[in-house]
């Protein structure tokens, strides 16, 4: 699909692709589709430097996340990923 719209925008619009745009599939995406612009979090998954853990109280009722743990944008995975893009 992103192939099409792409190419029925004929360089009016330029797309975005983004949503699980990583180091390991952003060649694939952009060789399939022709799209050269991303949007990607290049998130890691860290331990929260929380001290004070209640293990069994969550803050919420209905989502059960990981409290202990936050996801923060790396510099390395933002370089693999473009770097790869690149090349």
């Amino acid at each position: 699909m992103l192939k099409k719209l792409h190419e029925q925008a004929a360089g009016r619009i330029i797309l975005l692709a983004g949503c699980g745009v990583n180091e390991t599939n952003i060649v694939c995406i952009a060789q399939t589709t022709g799209i050269r612009e991303f949007h990607f979090s290049a998130r890691k998954t860290v331990a929260s430097k929380m001290q004070y853990r209640k293990e069994r109280v969550p803050m919420g009722a209905t989502v059960q996340i990981n409290e202990f743990e936050r996801n923060v944008t790396t510099q390395e995975r933002v370089k693999e990923t473009t770097e790869k893009c690149i090349h």
